[in-house]
C-alpha cells in the first residue's frame, strides 16, 4: 500500500508498546469533543485495571473548524499529559472537505505509525459525539487476539439523548434494534460468517470500526468517499475475504442529534423516522421471508464457490447459472466471487414474494422462523424413521407461516 507522504499527518513510528491507535475526526465539536476524549483516557484492560498509556494513543483530526474545537483540544491536552493525543488541524478543499477524506487521512496515517508492527495491533475508528465504553480498545484487541481482522462495534444511544428524542423516534429506534439483531441472529442460521458467530449484531459503523494494519493495506485502506464511507470500507474488507467481527462486547456510547453531517448516518435515519410520523407513514422492512431467502442464496453461492457442485446453483435460470460459473472462474475468493455474481440483483430476481412488510410484524415472523429452526437443530433425530414427528414444522415451513404473517 502507497500513502502520499503529504497526507500523513504525523511523522514517524509508534512507541514500540503502542498496539492501538485511535483515530478521531471533529468538525466543530466544540461542545462534546473533551467528554470523548475523557473516556479514551479512561480505557481499562478487560479486568478494570487502567491501560498502561504507551498502549494507545489519540490521532486528532480538526478539520474546517469555525468554533473552538481545536482550543477545546489543546487545553484538553495540556491538562492530560499523560495520553499522548496528536492534535492535527486541516483546511480542506470544499469538495473534499468530507468524512471519507478525513478518516482516510487519519486511518492512512494511523496505518504508517503500526505498519512495522509484528505484534497484534489495531486501527480504531470513532466519533467526536460519541464516547466509548471503558474497555473498548480491550474488547477490540482481544476480538483481534481470537483472529478477527476487523471489528466492528455496537452503537448504543447515549440515555439522556435516547430519553429526549420525541416517543414516536424513540419506538422506532427500538423497533429498529430488535429488527437488526433478529436479523443478524437469522443470518448465523441460515448464512453462517466465518469467525463471526452469534451472539453478535450487524452494526460496522465509524463511530467503532477497527481493522489490523495489515488488512487495511491489503483491502487497499479507506476510500475517501463523500458519504457511507464506512460502508464501502467494509465493502473492500470483504472483497478480500477479512474475517469481521462483530463483537457485542465492543460498545459506544453515541448522541441522537438530528443535525448530522450528512443526508445518511444515523442522524439522518432518525429524522427520517420523525418524518415517517409526521406523514403517517409506516415503518416498513425487508419481509422475513425475503431475507430467508437472500440467506440461503448467498449460503448456496459460497457452497458453489468451495465445492464446484452445481446441485447449488441448480434451480437458478441458465444465464444466473453461467454467471456465477464465470464469476467462480475469474475470483481469487469467496468476497470477490460474491462481488462479481451482483448477489443483490441475483436475489431480487429469483426472490417470488412479498419484499417488505411492517417492521413489527416481521420481528414476529423472523422470532417465529428462528424459534423453529432452532427447535429442528437441537431435537433428537428419530432413526427408526424418515417421518416427520407430529406437529413439527421444518424452518422453511414456518418461514412461509412468518410470510403470511407479513401480509
Amino acid at each position: 500500500m502507497i500513502v502520499e507522504p503529504a497526507n500523513i499527518l504525523v511523522e514517524g513510528r509508534a512507541d514500540p508498546r503502542c498496539r492501538a491507535i485511535v483515530t478521531l475526526p471533529a468538525r466543530n465539536e466544540e461542545a462534546s469533543l473533551a467528554a470523548t476524549l475523557d473516556a479514551l483516557n479512561g480505557q481499562v484492560d478487560l479486568l478494570g485495571t487502567p491501560l498502561a498509556a504507551a498502549t494507545f494513543e489519540v490521532l486528532l483530526l480538526l478539520n474546517n473548524c469555525t468554533d473552538g474545537s481545536a482550543a477545546v483540544a489543546q487545553e484538553w491536552k495540556r491538562a492530560h499529559p499523560e495520553l499522548l493525543l496528536h492534535c492535527c488541524e486541516r483546511e480542506l478543499p470544499k469538495q473534499t472537505a468530507h468524512i471519507g477524506t478525513v478518516r482516510k487521512l487519519l486511518m492512512d496515517t494511523a496505518w504508517m505509525r503500526l505498519s512495522e508492527r509484528r505484534e497484534q495491533s489495531v486501527i480504531l475508528s470513532t466519533d467526536s459525539d460519541s464516547y466509548a465504553a471503558p474497555d473498548w480498545i480491550a474488547q477490540n484487541l482481544r476480538s483481534i487476539s481470537r483472529g478477527a481482522d476487523a471489528v466492528g462495534g455496537e452503537l448504543r444511544l447515549i440515555a439522556a439523548d435516547h430519553q429526549s428524542l420525541p416517543l414516536p423516534v424513540r419506538e422506532a429506534y427500538g423497533d429498529d434494534r430488535r429488527y437488526q439483531l433478529l436479523v443478524a441472529e437469522m443470518e448465523d442460521l441460515w448464512d453462517p460468517q466465518t469467525g463471526d458467530p452469534w451472539p453478535r449484531h450487524l452494526e460496522h459503523f465509524g463511530a467503532s470500526l477497527g481493522c489490523t494494519p495489515e488488512v487495511y493495506a491489503r483491502c487497499g485502506g479507506m476510500p475517501a468517499v463523500s458519504e457511507l464511507e464506512d460502508v464501502a470500507f467494509v465493502d473492500r474488507l470483504r472483497r478480500v475475504d477479512a474475517r469481521l467481527r462483530h463483537e457485542p462486547g465492543v460498545v459506544v456510547y453515541t448522541s441522537a442529534r438530528l443535525d448530522g453531517r450528512t443526508a445518511t448516518g444515523l442522524a439522518g435515519q432518525l429524522r427520517c423516522w420523525q418524518l415517517m410520523h409526521d406523514c403517517k407513514e409506516e415503518h416498513r422492512v425487508l419481509s422475513a421471508a425475503y431475507l430467508h431467502h437472500r440467506f440461503r442464496t448467498l449460503r448456496r453461492l459460497r457452497d458453489f464457490f468451495i465445492t464446484g457442485d452445481v446441485e447449488n446453483v441448480s434451480s437458478w435460470s441458465l444465464s444466473w447459472r453461467q454467471v456465477a460459473a464465470e464469476a467462480r472462474r475469474r475470483a481469487g475468493g469467496v468476497g470477490e466471487f460474491l462481488t462479481e455474481v451482483d448477489c443483490d440483483r441475483l436475489v431480487d430476481e429469483t426472490f417470488h414474494g412479498l419484499r417488505e412488510a411492517p417492521i413489527r410484524a416481521v420481528n414476529a415472523a423472523i422470532f417465529k422462523a428462528i424459534r423453529h429452526e432452532r427447535a429442528r437443530v437441537s431435537a433428537p433425530m428419530l432413526r427408526s424413521s424418515n417421518r416427520p414427528r407430529r406437529g413439527a414444522q421444518s424452518a422453511q415451513q414456518a418461514v412461509g407461516t412468518a410470510s403470511i404473517l407479513d401480509r
